[in-house]
């Protein structure tokens, strides 16, 4: 009789532990962007875990006559491919801003930004092609293909809309 009491009480205490787990595990699921046990800071996730709070969001912004146009996609999927994709593009050793200068004056600029609109990344591009620079410690990076069609795809779409 008393192990059955024992073994009851270990239940349930298994219960409750798992209980309590899964619940911190979704907070952190639903609050967070990243997973504070796998996050690693680099050039595109720079700031500590805790600033990437959903939703994030993506501004794709062109410069124009008219001044700043922009289009705001909070595609979730979308943000963790533009993430992934910065992440895997790589970096330019040495590169220098004049080195890219064009006369056109194209400047194209994607930021990723929290929900209470904390900037947390800005991705800046002033001429053709697919080389962008970080302006947080303006490194240099050549973006992936799948990367660069999308750029281009939402850039065109900013462009249209005025």
């Amino acid at each position: 009789m008393i192990n059955r009491n024992k073994s009851k009480r270990n239940w349930y205490i298994v219960g409750v532990v798992t209980m309590l787990l899964g619940g911190i595990w979704l907070f952190f699921h639903f609050t967070y962007f990243f997973n504070p046990l796998t996050f690693k800071k680099d050039d595109v996730t720079y700031l500590p875990w805790s600033w990437y709070e959903n939703p994030l969001t993506i501004e794709y912004m062109v410069l124009e006559d008219e001044g700043w146009q922009g289009k705001i996609v909070d595609d979730g999927s979308e943000v963790k491919f533009v993430i992934d994709q910065l992440k895997s593009s790589p970096v330019i050793q040495d590169a220098d801003r004049e080195e890219y200068q064009t006369s056109d004056n194209i400047i194209r600029l994607i930021v990723l930004r929290r929900g209470d609109d904390a900037i947390l990344l800005e991705v800046r591009q002033e001429w053709e092609g697919n080389v962008f620079y970080f302006t947080h410690n303006r490194v240099f990076v050549k973006v992936t293909e799948e990367l660069e069609m999308l750029f281009e795809e939402r850039f065109s779409q900013v462009e249209k809309l005025h």
